[in-house]
């Protein structure tokens, strides 16, 4: 037999099969334990009171030291310095005498029995009307009065009421007019008493 010529040999080309490189997995560690995280929430939060605790003492220490610093400030230390005297020349305030507050004081008084329109009557300024009427023990009874110029116009429409019966009603309207002369008309069916007011 024969051989084959020579051939050139050829060098080995099988290369094994190449796998990556993966770096090995980081050993296992268990999660930090909720314990701890609560512990640490409860850390920070009574932190943040004890601060806000601390500011509030501080900022109350500054107010009273401050308040005694005035209070002290303004004490007078005794001195043999002359303290100087006003000249004579001087104006000085004469207290104005003060009044005594106003009160209401009864003017005129008007009394009857069912309608009536009263005299006319003369104020002086603000004015009020405080009325009484007495009901009869077995039916309820009615009150009106009107307030109006001496040339017959119509102020105020005053009050009306209704009195329960055996019972006595009172009550009172102010009236802004100002200066002027009035007369009442009343509207009743029972004894009443109507008082005229100002303040002096």
């Amino acid at each position: 037999m024969q051989q084959p010529p020579d051939q050139p040999q050829q060098p080995n080309t099988y290369y094994p099969p190449q796998y990556p490189m993966y770096a090995p997995p980081p050993p296992y560690q268990q999660p930090p334990s909720p314990k701890k995280s609560r512990k640490r929430l409860w850390l920070i939060i009574g932190g943040i009171v004890l601060v806000l605790v601390i500011c509030s003492v501080v900022s109350n220490a500054n107010k009273s030291v401050t308040t005694s610093t005035t209070a002290g400030a303004t004490a007078v230390a005794p001195t043999d310095t002359p303290v100087p005297t006003a000249t004579p020349n001087t104006p000085t305030d004469t207290p104005v005498p003060t009044s005594p507050p106003a009160k209401w004081t009864t003017t005129h008084t008007f009394t009857g029995s069912g309608e009536k329109t009263t005299a006319t009557f003369q104020t002086s300024g603000d004015w009020r009307l405080i009325w009484t009427a007495q009901a009869s023990s077995y039916s309820e009874a009615f009150f009106g009065v009107s307030v109006y110029g001496s040339d017959g116009t119509l102020v105020d429409s005053g009050t009306d009421a209704t009195i329960p019966a055996g019972k006595k009603g009172t009550d009172s309207t102010e009236e802004h007019t100002g200066a002027g002369s009035f007369y009442l008309k009343v509207y009743a069916g029972v004894p009443w008493t109507i008082q005229v007011q100002e303040l002096k």
